[in-house]
């Protein structure tokens, strides 16, 4: 194919990513870890295009760039466009899914199916655990009628996440006890607690950026603070999404969790959440739902805003959002969200609206420029008057536990870096969790570096090596660094044609996005038939710039000694350029004739 046809190629195939199209083949995968062979494709003449000359050619020898970025990590699974690593020394687990919700459902189902078992196994003890009323409610929701309960406040694609998870886990194990019902229920726990009166969930989160931070940056903690030793914990995992046409985000929570109960997406959109309880509660969408949504679609906290108020929410929390400022001209913006079943309030950083929160005329709210921060307590006069939280409606907040330790502490906090002319950056961060976190129940630990898309994470601990187990707080134990940077790249596979004969040669275009930072990235091409996928070799390196996007095109040959025909995928790996570090897979339905 000449250079005008390559370019009319790429110049398609980025139209396409511009869109959000994604082209998906079968399922197909592997259990094992093993990539793709580095090696040239045979006959390939690839060429790069960058996606302001859509249809000029380069040649794709391996352009300058930065220095490669190398992770201890271990890909051990893979299925579809998913795969699953190991991470700090093979102790943590990352899952990876991409495509529509059911696709990725399916790979989550797949790759992760005993952990998801193994936390519903321990449902019953966490429920036990947080007492009589909670687990009266998780007795009856297991089941299908129980589930029944709070099902159609489920949005279409989270069900559809849950239905591929199931059919996913089925395709692992036939023999699988776990349904739709039960992650119907393990996703609606939180807010079935809240609504009948279980008090066990206390948390906290802030945001800062501008003068207050290493150069300016915005960063955000997420403390969660729940029940311990249930044995929740050793089913903790990282999952990072890549759904269709939506954002990149990282999910740190347990299996079988798709919702957000803290969480980063990749236009730097961070999420925090504190249990703010009130009278005005009912059954309505499990809000880590609506996280989930605002994470997957979301650039910044105004949209967020939009998604909480046409929702049918739940009872009382205060919500922590930032985001770097990607949609109004790079100037961050950090808020928070008060709200109700059936209220709502916002409040910016230092904002005057916060002189309204009154005891007896005296002032409970602190305001701090650069900063938002929210423990239990309520701010809006309307708010707090339903507030059943921190001695609400009518006592003193400041005399409340909730508000001395975690509202004031996070205050505290920020204001002694503050007055010391202390940058404050994840470090600081850090040690602000640690203070504030609530003692034997720190359940998880989060800072967010929302500008480059980076994570600390520390999550509670049992030790079994003794004679009995010993629990472990999160805000004591090592905070694990995760990026999602490094896998914001994502890549489609866009042959010219969708079957090929045995030794005949055709073209393939990769449009490939990131939302990270200039890197270069090695594209492999292999053909999946029944499961046995033959490498095709290397396509080329592409280099791509800040927040960019670019298009490899080339020609690959259907290898003539494949010893299979029929329906299969073709399979593109982008790997980091001189590591073999893997960052995405794509795959689209391909056919091999005789």
């Amino acid at each position: 194919m000449d250079s005008m046809h390559l370019g009319r190629l790429a110049g398609a195939a980025l139209a396409a990513l511009a869109c959000g199209a994604t082209i998906h083949g079968c399922g197909g995968g592997s259990s094992g870890g093993g990539g793709l062979a580095a090696s040239t494709a045979a006959g390939a003449t690839p060429a790069a295009t960058t996606s302001g000359t859509p249809a000029a050619t380069t040649t794709a020898s391996a352009p300058a760039g930065p220095a490669p970025r190398t992770r201890a990590a271990v890909t051990v699974a893979r299925y579809g466009e998913g795969f699953l690593e190991l991470h700090h020394g093979g102790t943590k687990k990352v899952l990876h899914t991409k495509g529509t919700s059911y696709e990725r459902g399916v790979q989550y189902g797949y790759l992760l199916g005993d952990e998801v078992e193994g936390v519903l196994g321990k449902l019953p003890a966490y429920a036990a655990q947080a007492g009589g009323n909670l687990a009266a409610y998780a007795q009856a929701l297991v089941t299908p009628v129980g589930a029944a309960v709070m099902r159609p406040y489920f949005d279409q694609d989270a069900l559809e996440q849950l239905r591929g998870i199931v059919d996913g886990m089925r395709l692992r194990n036939p023999a699988t006890w776990v349904t739709e019902q039960d992650l119907v229920f393990v996703n609606a726990l939180i807010d079935i607690g809240a609504v009948v009166d279980l008090d066990v969930f206390r948390c906290s989160g802030l945001a800062v950026w501008g003068d207050i931070t290493k150069d300016g940056k915005l960063f955000q903690t997420r403390n969660v603070d729940l029940m311990i030793g249930s044995g929740l914990e050793d089913h903790a995992v990282v999952v990072i999404e890549k759904p269709t046409g939506g954002v990149p985000y990282l999910n740190p929570g347990w299996a079988g969790m798709i919702g957000c109960a803290s969480g980063l997406n990749a236009q730097g959109l961070g999420v925090s959440q504190v249990w703010a309880f009130s009278r005005e509660k009912g059954f309505g969408r499990p809000w880590v739902l609506t996280m989930r949504q605002a994470l997957g679609q979301c650039t910044g906290v105004e949209e967020v805003v939009a998604i909480h108020q046409a929702d049918r929410r739940t009872y009382g929390s205060n919500f922590v959002l930032a985001d770097p400022g990607h949609g109004r001209g790079g100037v961050p913006r950090g808020i928070s969200i008060e709200v109700t079943q059936r209220q709502l309030s916002v409040f910016d950083s230092d904002d005057p609206r916060e002189d309204q929160a009154l005891w007896n005329g005296q002032p409970y709210a602190i305001r701090v420029p650069w900063a938002v921060f929210r423990g239990d307590s309520y701010m809006d006069p309307l708010l707090r008057a339903t507030q059943t939280a921190s001695n609400g409606p009518t006592g003193d907040p400041r005399t409340a536990g909730a508000y001395r330790n975690r509202y004031q502490g996070q205050a505290d906090g920020i204001l002694r870096y503050v007055n010391a002319g202390q940058k404050i950056g994840a470090d600081e961060c850090i040690q602000i969790t640690r203070d504030v976190a609530m003692r034997d129940n720190s359940l998880q630990c989060v800072v967010y570096a929302n500008h480059d898309l980076e994570i600390w994470l520390a999550n509670s601990r049992i030790d079994y090596s003794g004679p009995t187990p010993r629990t472990f707080d999160a805000n004591t134990e090592t905070y694990y660094h995760y990026s999602l940077e490094e896998y914001t790249p994502t890549a489609q596979a866009v042959p010219d044609r969708t079957s090929a004969a045995r030794g005949e040669a055709l073209q393939l275009a990769v449009p490939i996005r990131t939302w990270g930072r200039a890197r270069a990235l090695d594209v492999r091409v292999g053909l999946d038939l029944g499961g046995a996928i033959s490498p095709l070799g290397k396509l080329g390196t592409v280099a791509l710039g800040d927040r960019g996007q670019a298009t490899l095109t080339g020609t690959i040959t259907v290898p003539a000694g494949l010893p299979n025909v029929g329906l299969g995928s073709l399979v593109v790996e982008l790997v980091e350029a001189g590591t073999g570090d893997l960052v995405d897979i794509a795959r689209t339905t391909f056919t091999v004739t005789p």
